[in-house]
């Protein structure tokens, strides 16, 4: 069961923009595509405008999933400081773009990554208390979903691309994202990592999250290769994105 937060959580995409809240320990969220042909703040707009008073009301706290491509930096070598270089020696020097950073310190790795300087503003201008954070960040803080020593790799599927993280035991290994318009694409850049990395698909649990129809697809094209697992969340998280849902889980106010 869900507990009351103050906090307000929202995930952006290319596609769409979920907020979601518990609210009298109910989970209460709102979604809706994204219309490119309008700047974000309006898309904002019209989402608050549409959503439900009670996600909204009261908000003390916002945070924000930013889907967005990270460049992974050692935790040893990481300072803050240096986080706008470490970003343009990766990605293209844009003025329009805030530099962001996560510090994750129990896979002892740092996301650095950029979000568009016009939607930090426009929900800066709409909730004075406002946190960034890559939508890889509470997939990552999940860790693996089957606790074992062996080599375990959970695939997210989402929009036009999959996240792939592989985890040995408790321990971070690798992250990739890879470009995907179908379930296909998937299965072959989830193997040729495997292959890369000198291992056997019998190597490891494969673990498939995300939604729906996507999770399971990527599973059936993984069948004939290798044994995937499709995941599912409960019944109250399961309408989120995985990683809202997931940062909405985990959050110390429930």
């Amino acid at each position: 069961m869900v507990t009351t937060t103050s906090s307000l959580f929202i995930r952006t995409s290319a596609d769409d923009l979920t907020l979601a809240r518990v609210v009298s320990q109910r989970l209460v969220s709102h979604r809706q595509k994204f219309n490119r042909r309008v700047s974000f703040t309006l898309n904002l707009r019209e989402a608050l405008a549409a959503a439900p008073s009670s996600l909204t009301d009261s908000v003390n706290q916002v945070e924000v999933f930013i889907t967005a491509p990270v460049s992974i930096v050692p935790l040893s070598e990481f300072t803050e400081s240096e986080a706008q270089t470490l970003y343009q020696a990766t990605f293209r020097n844009d003025d329009r773009v805030r530099v962001l950073s996560d510090v994750l310190p129990a896979a002892q790795i740092s996301l650095v990554y950029g979000a568009a300087e016009n939607v930090c503003r426009a929900v800066e201008e709409a909730f004075p208390h406002v946190s960034y954070h890559n939508a890889l960040v509470p997939i990552l803080q999940s860790g693996p979903i089957v606790h074992s020593d062996g080599l375990t790799m959970v695939v997210y599927g989402h929009e036009d691309q999959t996240d792939v993280v592989l985890w040995e035991g408790r321990t971070f290994v690798a992250l990739n994202t890879f470009t995907t318009h179908h379930a296909n694409d998937a299965a072959f850049f989830i193997l040729g990592m495997m292959q890369a990395l000198g291992y056997e698909a019998s190597d490891f649990h494969l673990s498939v999250v995300g939604e729906e129809p996507k999770r399971e697809a990527i599973v059936k094209a993984l069948e004939p290769f290798v044994s995937a697992t499709g995941e599912t969340l409960s019944a109250e998280f399961s309408k989120l994105p995985y990683p809202l849902a997931c940062a909405m889980r985990m959050s110390p106010s429930r």
